[in-house]
């Protein structure tokens, strides 16, 4: 009985100090926001192991995408904003108005999306450049597209030498794709890898939820609703702290999905 009350006076001090660092930087341990701007992809199809076939599909509207912004922006965010989520975000025709709208309102941070590859192309790419993405990750699922998006990405860092251009294997899919779809099922693992989720690694599901990170496609844990909680209100509510703080002291037994997780943040 003393060992638990002691924990919990002991969770209780890291809570209080971790709630003064958050105040003076919401982000402190931040590295990206990913925004989930849609759950529409148009590899679904070809992906055994993604649960986008799965989800129900749904847009983020433009409004509530500005709403977002505009809160990224007033908290001063400036790390790397990327408007996707379980999508292929080039697939959203309103695409660009989304990257001038994240620009205009959150001009200190650096944006970046990651992609399927399939809409990459140089003038693509002097697009999106020219309104500011500095961070570009494709995963080529075909021998032929990854030899296409490499030859691009030779020509990408001659024309724009800042920009990070990376282009990840993909295939054989089976071997390279991660399982995200069974998770929920499996058996847990007795893993004590500390991990720095939700912190870290910020995902806003397209309904506006704040939810613990991508392995959690269906938002089993969401620690508030943009529609209605600022960012800070969020950050620094006990569910998010004391969560953020057992996964990182590796104590992942707590939680069903992270129990199951075979990765750390």
């Amino acid at each position: 009985m003393k060992h638990v009350e002691t924990q919990e006076v002991n969770m209780e001090r890291m809570i209080k100090n971790f709630k003064r660092a958050l105040k003076k930087n919401i982000f402190y341990k931040t590295k990206v926001v990913n925004l989930g701007i849609s759950d529409i992809c148009n590899y679904t199809s070809i992906h055994p192991q993604c649960p986008t076939s799965k989800m129900k599909k749904n847009i983020m509207p433009l409004a509530f995408i500005e709403k977002i912004a505009k809160k990224l922006g007033e908290s001063g965010y400036d790390r790397l904003l990327s408007p996707y989520g379980y999508s292929e975000p080039l697939i959203d025709p309103r695409f660009y108005v989304i990257l001038d709208i994240l620009r205009k309102n959150v001009p200190n941070a650096r944006l970046g999306f990651i992609s399927n590859g399939f809409f990459l192309y140089e003038t693509i790419m002097d697009d999106v450049i020219e309104r500011g993405v500095s961070h570009i990750q494709t995963t080529a699922y075909f021998a032929d597209e990854y030899d296409r998006l490499n030859k691009l990405k030779i020509k990408i860092k001659k024309k724009y030498p800042s920009v990070l251009f990376r282009v990840i294997k993909g295939f054989p899919l089976r071997k390279r794709m991660c399982d995200k779809y069974s998770i929920y099922g499996g058996e847990p693992n007795n893993s004590k890898l500390g991990c720095r989720a939700p912190y870290r690694y910020v995902h806003i599901s397209s309904y506006g939820d704040v939810i613990l990170c991508c392995n959690d496609w269906k938002g089993m844990v969401s620690f508030g609703n943009l529609k209605d909680k600022t960012l800070e209100e969020i950050f620094l509510s006990n569910k998010m702290m004391k969560m953020g703080l057992n996964l990182l002291m590796g104590n992942r037994e707590k939680y069903f999905l992270c129990s199951r997780c075979y990765r750390n943040k």
